[in-house]
């Protein structure tokens, strides 16, 4: 066998040298492969890097290397397959150098492509063989911003209101987004507020003079940042009629007798006269036919007594009509009891409105409660020993002067989480404090303000504790209050929010100095005039207050009539019919000191993410 088996090999050998011995002489003779089994073609790929991480829009490139042997011939293919819709691949020039071929591969992914991780297929190919590999792709979001839905809004002529655009910010961006407002009518004022953000939504007012023509026009809400492309979103503004004539009904029989006016006197319009209005058991009704009017009340209280002259929309009107006109003081509602354990020093007990106090163990009552379904908020600050502690307890509807039990901090009390409160806008020796609430919606109450510590403010920041993620409802916010003050002026703002993180709390501005001017003419009581303009952040209301030993004598506005270039001034009623000059604040009176105010909201409330609620005050003495 061994020796048979040798003989073949040299024979095999020597057949070999004779052949090419043959070819090398005779040139053009090809050579017959006495090999009938040649080796089968191979392929093998690589990929450089094995995954990848793009933002939206982005895109980034894959080295594919192709590893070719045996009885490869011809071209190496790549592909990719398995990416999401979206995802674009481009294939560069192949190179074969030797036995490896390379191509680079761009991955290009689109800005409408989901972000997440996505795992697909790359493959090399040729002379009927393949090797595939998995690629991992992680898709990032891309740093930007976008607009939401915006609500249409519906405005009578010669009348203003608002809607809000919200800003959908991604992938981390922060910048600050300027609002504007195009496509407005001749006579459409609309006004973003704020104008420039960095936060995540802004309220646009819109005034609508009376010369405007009825019917729907689309506007155009267009957000800018730098370097970032605009987005845009539209609304449907409906300019309405004016109405030829509105009934209002002021309903006082409900009030205590303090608070039931004495005489009242309504203007129509802001040029028009004042006319009496005789009220029937302490409710009077009167029509109007402009979109603003002007209500004169004095109240009477023993040796006291307040003139007050309020300036509305109509529509405005109507709604504070249907509200509570009483200013009665004191607490109304239900009176719950119940005893608190384990509280670790001063401690704060909220439910429905109604609000109680504890420093030791024992018994509490919290009075003022509205009726139906509400949240029990408690926040126990520790004096020395031990941490703070606070408490939820939800859907709590006890009856009148019934019992919530006993409410255990540290059975079912939990320990706050905390974030660091920077205060924007401070300047050199202002003081003031800062507070921590939290806001709850229930079916008893659409909006409740539980308070939980409070401190003085010490330096431009603080800490705020409030419930943890893992204790929070998602309807419920918690909410930073700052309040300031130096030399006869202060601010204040609160801003709810529903993650508890790191940020920054603004400031609003103070409310200017007014020019006073004493308008007293033929008039028996002092009548002031104060002139100023109105800071932007003010857009709910402005009052101005002057007062003597036993007067007070209020002009209240709201934004709706008021804005900008503001001027605050007592009617003349002298000669009108019911009016007592005894009311008022004498005109030779000295010592009489003035109240200045402004307030102002954006967003949807404290009860929302993004909700802002501002004001400022100035005291001071006139004469």
């Amino acid at each position: 066998m061994l020796a048979s088996h040798a003989v073949r090999s040299l024979a095999k050998v020597a057949f070999s040298l004779a052949l090419i011995v043959t070819t090398s002489n005779c040139g053009s003779s090809t050579p017959t492969d006495p090999d009938p089994d040649p080796d089968p073609a191979t392929i093998a790929i690589s990929i450089d890097p094995s995954s990848g991480t793009v933002e939206q829009g982005g895109s980034l490139v894959v080295n594919g290397t192709a590893t070719i042997g045996g009885g490869f011939t011809g071209n190496v293919t790549f592909t990719v397959t398995g990416l999401p819709s979206g995802v674009t691949i481009s294939v560069g020039t192949v190179t074969l150098s030797g036995t490896t071929a390379t191509a680079p591969i761009t991955v290009t992914v689109g800005a409408g492509v989901d972000a997440g991780t996505y795992s697909g297929t790359i493959t090399a190919s040729g002379s009927g063989v393949s090797d595939s590999v998995t690629y991992s792709l992680t898709v990032t979001e891309a740093a930007g911003f976008s607009l939401g839905s915006i609500s249409n809004v519906s405005i009578q002529q010669g009348m203003s209101g608002t809607t809000d655009v919200t800003i959908a910010r991604s992938g981390g961006f922060a910048e600050s987004v300027a609002i504007a407002v195009e496509g407005a009518p001749s006579g459409v004022t609309p006004t973003p507020n704020p104008a420039s953000t960095t936060g995540t939504s802004s309220t646009i007012g819109i005034a609508v003079d009376g010369s405007v023509g009825t019917g729907t026009y689309t506007l155009t809400v267009r957000g800018t940042s730098t370097g970032f492309p605009d987005a845009t979103a539209t609304f449907d503004l409906t300019v309405t009629a004016a109405p030829a004539g509105t009934q209002i009904t002021v309903d006082y029989s409900v009030c205590s007798v303090d608070d039931r006016p004495v005489w009242v006197a309504i203007q129509d319009g802001m040029a028009g006269n004042w006319t009496p209005i005789t009220g029937v058991n302490d409710v009077y009704t009167f029509t109007v036919t402009q979109n603003v009017l002007g209500f004169a009340g004095a109240y009477v209280s023993g040796s006291e007594s307040d003139v007050s002259v309020d300036y509305f929309t109509t529509s405005e009107a109507v709604l504070a009509a249907a509200g509570d006109v009483c200013d009665d003081s004191g607490p109304t509602g239900k009176t719950v009891n119940g005893m608190a354990a384990n509280v670790v020093g001063l401690t704060n007990l909220s439910l429905g409105g109604g609000f109680g106090v504890v420093v030791f163990d024992g018994a509490f009552t919290i009075a003022g409660v509205v009726d139906g379904s509400v949240d029990l908020v408690g926040y126990s600050m520790n004096s020395g020993v031990g941490s703070d502690r606070m408490l939820i307890r939800r859907d709590q509807d006890i009856a009148d002067n019934g019992s919530l039990g006993t409410v255990d901090f540290t059975a079912e009390g939990f320990d706050p989480q905390s974030a660091t409160i920077t205060v924007g806008g401070l300047v050199g020796g202002e003081a003031g404090t800062f507070g921590a609430s939290y806001a709850t919606v229930s079916s008893g109450l659409s909006c409740g303000i539980a308070p939980l510590s409070q401190d003085l403010l010490s330096g431009s920041t603080f800490t705020l504790s409030s419930a943890p993620a893992s204790e929070q409802a998602s309807d419920e916010y918690h909410v930073a209050a700052v309040t300031t003050g130096l030399g006869d002026a202060t601010r204040q703002v609160q801003e709810s929010f529903s993650t508890l993180a790191d940020r920054t709390v603004d400031l609003p501005p103070e409310i200017p100095v007014p020019t006073l001017t004493d308008i007293t003419g033929g008039a028996s009581y002092l009548r002031l005039q104060a002139a100023f303009t109105l800071p932007a952040d003010f857009n709910s209301l402005v009052f101005f207050d002057y007062y003597g030993a036993t007067t007070s004598m209020t002009v209240f506005a709201t934004a709706g009539v008021m804005s900008g270039a503001v001027t605050l001034a007592m009617p003349d009623f002298t000669g009108l019919t019911g009016w007592d000059a005894a009311w008022a604040t004498p005109a030779n009176e000295t010592g009489v000191e003035y109240v200045l105010a402004g307030s102002g909201n954006s967003g949807s409330g404290l009860c929302s993410d993004g909700g802002r609620v501002v004001n400022s005050t100035r005291s001071a003495s006139y004469n």
